[in-house]
């Protein structure tokens, strides 16, 4: 267990390092919605799109971002909300689930916020 713990803290001190800040993260939770806004658009499913998009950022690649997503996310209880962890994978499953899935409900958050393409159009938003 002690190894545990100092293996995340370890990973915490190098997301620091590398400046993960909330201002960042949330910048790229717009811009990743705006992406999804992009494939939806082009046709394809809305939550097939948002997981696309969410499952391929470098928030969720690298094991010492799990840390800054849960930090930073204002949707830490969203796996509690889609039925729980599985935690038979270890602590950096659990980890990469609880992150994944906060991240999810942000990003779906900011692409409901976009404004529609028809009403863009119109100008009536």
């Amino acid at each position: 267990m002690k190894r545990v713990l100092r293996r995340s803290q370890s990973i915490r001190r190098r997301a620091q390092e590398r400046g993960n800040t909330q201002s960042k993260y949330w910048s790229d939770v717009k811009s990743i919605a705006g992406d999804v806004k992009e494939l939806v658009d082009g046709g394809m499913d809305e939550t097939e799109a948002i997981d696309e998009a969410v499952y391929q950022n470098e928030w969720l690649i690298y094991y010492a971002n799990l840390f800054d997503v849960l930090k930073f996310t204002s949707n830490e209880e969203a796996l509690d909300e889609v039925g729980g962890v599985d935690a038979g994978g270890g602590f950096w499953n659990v980890m990469e689930q609880y992150a994944t899935y906060a991240m999810i409900a942000d990003v779906q958050e900011a692409y409901d916020d976009l404004p529609d393409s028809a009403e863009d159009d119109d100008g009536d938003y």
